[in-house]
């Protein structure tokens, strides 16, 4: 241990200093154009945001701090030319990029996104105001001027505020500002469609970002009009990252946003359905799952049609090995199932027995004896254990079949789940205890 402390301080007071400066050397041969691999400069962006919270190595990066913030890190967070022809071109792609965490490691853009915040935690009293200052320049040099360069810089300061909105949702006297802001700058680009895409999908992304913040308050009808009309969207991440702000606004605990979007459930239900049939995003099942969750007394009435559409989409997303994004929103499937069948308080038109076509095979699935979807079993279970215990009786041989099903995968690969199969067991053999006697079960 002795040996280590001794390292660190050498290392902190030799080595540190000068992989500062070849780290601050690489992004301004990056920012005057020369070429640097997206990589390097992830990893140029992470050491620097380490030095933040360093004080003999911030002493040294303090007199460079408005070149690194404003020439290297704001540019950085800008999209570019790519990531516009992506957006264009191969929307699915964007989409999936956008949302995938292993992005971070290679994108500079997360790196740099990074340094902004750990930049105004950590020295807000000296960053804070100048990068306000200059957000807002630029929100303003777009406003007076639109046009596709402009736009690109507006996307990046809109990405830089979204990086410190937990610090200014921690200040309660930036609140009109902020809320100022929302209204002058990103809502007027869902309100009236903006001619660029990537900021009407950045709007979305920012008002998520605000949507724990007082300030939307003040603004929130507005909020919800814009979404209403962003879920009709012609460009697919827009309609992506709306389910994203549907899934915060309900999620925040300011605004009245369930009691605002509760009249347009049905619109809703309807565009997540559009959405899940050309994405696979768990951000829109997570949607999908809170929707149902705050609405659950009005579910019944779409009950069916979700239980058919989340087994659509659950066939299409599970399995794909290679799309981490498509598994994530197969899980969130079964999850949103379980949330519909939480929803219903009891068997009122014997709804249960509607759903059990459109559930049992997404169930047979998950209980392969391969053991394939184990990351999908505890949820099936839970699923299965809403079937038996709110379902009438008898129950039918399809849905028995699973309970065969569940015990062989016991044997098999699910021995470890005993405590969360032992209920839905309970439910077949005590609530239809005739056919189960009446079976070779026994």
């Amino acid at each position: 241990e002795d040996g280590a402390k001794q390292f660190a301080r050498r290392f902190a007071a030799d080595v540190a200093p000068l992989l500062l400066n070849s780290m601050l050397g690489l992004l301004a041969a990056s920012a005057r154009g020369r070429w640097v691999s997206r990589r390097v400069r992830q990893l140029a962006f992470t050491y620097v945001c380490s030095a933040v919270e360093v004080g003999s190595l911030y002493k040294l990066l303090k007199p460079h701090l408005e070149f690194v913030l404003f020439e290297c890190t704001l540019p950085t967070m800008c999209p570019t030319p790519l990531d516009i022809k992506r957006f264009s071109e191969d929307p699915q792609e964007f989409v999936r990029r956008a949302h995938d965490p292993l992005e971070d490691f290679y994108e500079p853009r997360a790196a740099a996104t990074a340094l902004v915040g750990d930049l105004v935690r950590c020295k807000g009293k000296v960053v804070l105001d100048p990068l306000l200052q200059r957000i807002a320049s630029v929100l303003e040099a777009y406003q007076q001027a639109p046009s596709l360069e402009t736009a690109r810089q507006k996307d990046g300061a809109l990405c830089a505020l979204g990086a410190i909105a937990d610090e200014l949702q921690s200040r309660n006297n930036w609140a009109p500002l902020i809320a100022a802001l929302l209204a002058t700058h990103v809502l007027p680009d869902l309100e009236q469609g903006s001619p660029f895409g990537i900021l009407r999908c950045r709007a979305c992304e920012t008002l998520q970002r605000f949507s724990e913040h007082t300030a939307v308050t003040e603004i929130n009808q507005r909020v919800c009009a814009a979404l209403l009309r962003s879920l009709d969207d012609p460009d697919l991440p827009v309609r992506v990252e709306a389910f994203g702000l549907v899934r915060s606004l309900l999620a925040s605990d300011v605004g009245q946003f369930d009691q605002l979007l509760r009249p347009h459930l049905g619109t809703l239900l309807d565009a997540c359905f559009r959405v899940m049939r050309e994405a696979a995003s768990d951000d829109v099942v997570q949607a999908l799952e809170i929707v149902v969750d705050r609405y659950g007394k009005d579910i019944a009435p779409y009950a069916v049609a979700l239980a058919q559409k989340l087994a659509e989409a659950f066939h299409a997303y599970a399995g794909e090995d290679d799309d981490e994004e498509a598994s994530m929103a197969a899980v969130q499937c079964v999850e949103a199932m379980a949330a519909v069948l939480a929803s219903l308080d009891d068997n009122e038109n014997n709804v249960y027995a509607q759903l059990e076509p459109y559930l049992r095979p997404v169930l047979h699935r998950v209980f392969e004896e391969s053991g394939e979807f184990l990351e999908y079993f505890e949820n099936g279970i839970e699923v299965v254990s809403y079937l038996t215990y709110h379902g009438s009786t008898p129950f039918s041989d399809e849905l028995w079949s699973l309970f065969d099903q569940m015990i062989r995968a016991f044997h098999g690969f699910a021995c470890d789940y005993i405590a969360e199969l032992v209920p839905s067991l309970d439910n077949f053999v005590s609530r239809d205890t005739e056919k189960f006697l009446a079976s070779s079960r026994l």
